[in-house]
């Protein structure tokens, strides 16, 4: 089973609409790896083998992976597909006036939608596929994807030289790469810094600073997994095949049971199709937490995992309890799911750590 669908998903191009194709295998060797222009002492080498073995990325028929190429708006949707493993959605109504439906990206775009940025008119709203992604749309995809909170304000920025370029309702989003180590500026002669936020992205940063996304969610999930079925139909896309589609914002609904030393915790799956993720959320002395009020202990980016295992001793993030589960002690336990428009806590259930 799947960890993620998001950053289970999650920062995130074998197929990113560059025509690509997988390279000749006769390149992989000690020197080289999977392409003959990223060698082993290349910067980006350890991200782009990852993310090829996970067949995120891929290179072009004569075995090069072509590091310094520019990633288009467009590419960076489909990648961002690739990566946080998003269902291709295929929506009644586009969202965008300059991308049809019969654009090869029209279906990445929209089933990326959350993640990206767009443009914003008199007349509507534009995607500009074509236009090259830079790092500051690489920075709210980043955020988004790895579930952190905006931090609005102009303190981390105002140490920048160039941190007013960064457009204006993008600037939260930057604020919390750099404060969350996601992205990183360059210092300058004198100590002072830059983020260059207007710069294009190429090939070989995407695949650094997607790298570093997956492998951090990776390490973030803690909870078992356990063997599921799936039903016949997903009930959860809204597309040219249904006539309607009536959804709810479901509370989930919280158990938790003690077994051999642990805390098991399982709630109720939501089907609505605008889901992000469920928070497990933990306190000493509110009786009803919630994320992100309550901080959390572990993020799950798949809908069909509804359950997580706390043990003795493991972290938490914020809260009121010091950032650790100690034995003897009693909390309050319940999960939240976030959507992508609002956050609905289930109920809490209170027991003591074996």
């Amino acid at each position: 089973m799947k960890k993620f669908k998001i950053f289970t998903a999650l920062f995130l191009l074998a197929a990113i609409g560059l025509t690509f194709v997988q390279p000749a295998l006769a390149v992989n060797s000690k020197t080289y790896g999977p392409y003959k222009d990223v060698g082993t002492n290349h910067w980006a080498y350890d991200a782009v083998t990852y993310m090829t073995g996970k067949k995120i990325i891929s290179g072009y028929s004569d075995g090069t992976f072509r590091p310094n190429n520019k990633v288009t708006r467009a590419e960076f949707a489909k990648m961002m597909v690739l990566a946080l493993d998003l269902k291709l959605h295929n929506p009644k109504d586009k969202s965008f006036l300059d991308i049809g439906k019969d654009n090869w990206a029209f279906k990445y775009i929209e089933s990326a939608k959350y993640y990206l940025t767009g443009f914003r008119s008199s007349n509507g709203d534009y995607f500009k596929p074509s236009q090259a992604a830079v790092r500051e749309d690489m920075a709210v995809a980043l955020v988004k994807a790895m579930k952190h909170d905006e931090i609005e304000g102009s303190g981390i920025l105002g140490t920048y030289r160039d941190g007013q370029l960064v457009s204006k309702n993008l600037r939260g989003f930057v604020n919390a790469a750099i404060k969350k180590g996601i992205m990183k500026g360059y210092k300058l002669d004198g100590g002072k810094m830059e983020f260059r936020p207007q710069n294009d992205l190429t090939r070989a940063e995407t695949a650094v600073l997607l790298y570093r996304c997956l492998k951090e969610e990776e390490e973030k999930v803690t909870y078992d997994e356990d063997k599921i079925t799936y039903d016949d139909e997903d009930e959860d896309e809204c597309d040219d095949d249904e006539d309607e589609c009536e959804q709810d914002y479901s509370k989930p609904v919280v158990k938790v049971e003690t077994s051999d030393g642990k805390l098991i915790v399982e709630w109720s799956k939501t089907g609505h199709s605008k889901f992000a993720y469920y928070k497990v959320v933990a306190s000493k002395t509110d009786n009803s937490p919630k994320y992100p009020e309550d901080g959390y202990f572990v993020c799950i980016g798949n809908r069909n995992s509804t359950k997580a295992v706390v043990k003795n001793g493991d972290k938490y993030n914020g809260g009121d309890f010091g950032g650790v589960f100690k034995s003897g002690e009693k909390y309050y336990i319940s999960v939240t799911t976030v959507y992508k428009d609002k956050k609905v806590p289930g109920n809490s259930v209170l027991v003591k750590m074996p």
